[in-house]
């Protein structure tokens, strides 16, 4: 009996082990892999009606006389806030961005958004962050798949760059036209 004992001790402290090297690993990983913070008010919010905020972003790109960029993306993808972190802080960048976009993030994983990705003709097919450029009544005129943009395993400031400055400083006829390298056809 005394032999049974120490069995079952055995046992069950190998298995209080194995519990607790588990748990010490999954924090580890948890924390290895968590998204790093961001600011408030970025990311992209599954509560948030994308059908308002391209709304509110036409009302304010008609009164500015600007281009709405639709953002979709999701807060689990990293190329998601890489992009948006180029968006933010490439100086040349941002002020194109300022001067000439109203930039709107659309959550792609909320259910909510599903009908504003079959509006734009479904544009995270193509994987995420995927950017979708309208003009100021909301047609769309450009869809530009974000690893077009990226080179050495980054966002390329003259690549972003140069697709907004040509999709800015086209019309709206000009960009579905004499810009088909950077619409995706559906």
């Amino acid at each position: 009996m005394r032999k049974d004992f120490c069995v079952i001790r055995g046992l069950c402290i190998w298995v209080v082990w194995f519990l607790l090297c588990i748990l010490v690993v999954s924090f580890l990983l948890g924390t290895w892999n968590a998204e790093p913070e961001h600011k408030s008010g970025s990311g992209y919010s599954g509560y948030a009606n994308a059908s308002e905020q391209i709304s509110e972003g036409l009302v304010v790109a008609k009164t500015e006389n600007k281009l709405l960029l639709l953002q979709f993306g999701a807060n689990w993808c990293g190329w998601c806030f890489k992009l948006q972190k180029k968006l933010e802080t490439d100086k040349a960048v941002r002020d194109v961005i300022k001067s000439h976009y109203i930039v709107v993030p659309i959550d792609a994983e909320s259910l909510d958004n599903a009908e504003i990705d079959v509006r734009y003709g479904t544009p995270t097919r193509y994987g995420l962050p995927v950017i979708v450029i309208c003009d100021a009544n909301g047609k769309m005129i450009a869809m530009e798949r974000s690893s077009d943009l990226t080179s050495d395993g980054d966002y390329d400031s003259d690549k972003v760059l140069s697709f907004l400055v040509a999709i800015q400083q086209s019309t709206p006829q000009q960009a579905s036209t004499d810009l088909p390298q950077r619409r995706i056809e559906k």
